[in-house]
């Protein structure tokens, strides 16, 4: 495991304890290239930000990330991609 994954890991433990600051650091961490990859999508400032939006919360409230199944930078990308095209269709 590298250290960004370990650092991960402990992140992710404060999270679901409900530490604010371990969401707010997994944010500065991968936020801007979840944002990056929504913007590419939709196009759209204010709907990527939505989606990223939507993205943390469901890390924050631990609704589909399982660590067994590979990095949280992974998980977040994904589920970034998903969300992105699921507006991508509403608006359409």
């Amino acid at each position: 495991m590298t250290s960004t994954a370990l650092e991960d890991a402990a992140l992710l433990a404060r999270v679901s304890d409900g530490d604010e600051s371990a969401i707010e650091a997994l944010y500065n961490r991968y936020g801007g290239s979840c944002f990056g990859l929504a913007r590419r999508i939709l196009d759209d400032a204010q709907l990527a930000e939505d989606v990223v939006q939507q993205v943390f919360v469901a890390l924050w409230q631990g609704t589909g990330y399982d660590p067994a199944r590979g990095a949280v930078s992974t998980w977040l990308l994904s589920m970034t991609h998903h969300k992105a095209i699921d507006a991508l269709r509403k608006e359409s």
